[in-house]
């Protein structure tokens, strides 16, 4: 995820990595991670909403 998220503030043209990098990055670095139950999958939770959630849980410095 370092990497991934270095080479994006790169492309962007930063020499430094900023929070919407990390961000951006998260949901397609993280969603084939996330294994979800059956009754989450019932509820309609997806692996997006969960990475969601645990990025607006996250304080942004």
């Amino acid at each position: 995820m370092l990497k991934a998220v270095k080479a994006r503030a790169y492309l962007r043209g930063n020499d430094h990595v900023l929070p919407s990098d990390i961000v951006l990055c998260s949901k397609d670095i993280l969603r084939h991670r996330i294994k979800l139950n059956y009754e989450a999958i019932v509820d309609g939770v997806t692996p997006d909403k969960v990475i969601e959630a645990l990025l607006q849980s996250v304080p942004v410095p």
